[in-house]
């Protein structure tokens, strides 16, 4: 997809492993590229080797994803989302069309401003991707309770 991103002006990083992490490191190497960085949307797209749900790291984490407000930059100003209104379908090379939101429970929405402050940063999201099958699981875990702090302990 090289030719046309550069067409349209864009540049695509894609990771290679965890987040934080991976996402870091593009970043560093990236930043010293540009004298202006505006606009940066980062996160990880992920999908099972099969079409059932398994759990891809910490269930905690995964809930705490899907409940926990998302902050993220916009216009220079932090907005704040249920990360489940903020639901897009994506397409990712390798993984197919994805549905990923916006997620506050990464550092990287601070990390990452915090780095690029100083070359303009005014849009900054960090989104998660689930393939559908595990989405309609981990919301279901949601919608029972799992992810009430007061019900459960983890």
């Amino acid at each position: 997809m090289s030719s046309e991103l550069k067409r349209k002006g864009l540049i695509h990083l894609t990771g290679c492993g965890s987040v934080p992490g991976i996402g870091d490191v593009m970043l560093k190497y990236a930043y010293e590229k540009f004298d202006r960085i505006d606009t940066v949307r980062v996160g990880f797209a992920w999908d099972s080797n099969q079409k059932v749900f398994v759990v891809p790291f910490s269930i905690q984490s995964i809930l705490e994803e899907f409940t926990m407000n998302a902050p993220y930059l916009h216009h220079s100003h932090i907005v704040r989302i249920k990360p489940t209104n903020s639901i897009v379908g994506v397409y990712h090379k390798g993984i197919g069309k994805e549905s990923q939101f916006k997620v506050g429970h990464h550092p990287e929405t601070y990390t990452f401003y915090e780095y690029c402050k100083d070359k303009g940063i005014k849009n900054l999201e960090f989104y998660a991707g689930f393939p559908d099958h595990s989405m309609r699981v981990i919301q279901t875990l949601v919608d029972i309770g799992f992810a009430d702090k007061g019900k459960v302990d983890f």
